[in-house]
């Protein structure tokens, strides 16, 4: 059994997960890093035997900005 890791280009896919990883936060983040820095992120989504079971949201510079 491996993880298969892919780039996501729909980001409507990852609702109910960003969801779950928002019920999760141990504090509110701002709109401006949900509406500004998160959309522009380049988005990952991790797969196991085929079912999208996490992702990642990664800047421009690389830094890793949500993981689920």
């Amino acid at each position: 059994m491996a993880i298969e890791i892919k780039a996501i280009t729909e980001i409507d896919i990852l609702g109910p997960l960003k969801s779950a990883y928002l019920d999760l936060t141990t504090a509110p983040l701002d709109g401006m890093w949900l509406c500004g820095f998160l959309p522009t992120a380049r988005h990952f989504g991790f797969y196991d035997e085929g079912a999208l079971a996490g992702y990642c949201c990664i800047d421009d510079d690389g830094f890793v900005l949500q993981f689920y």
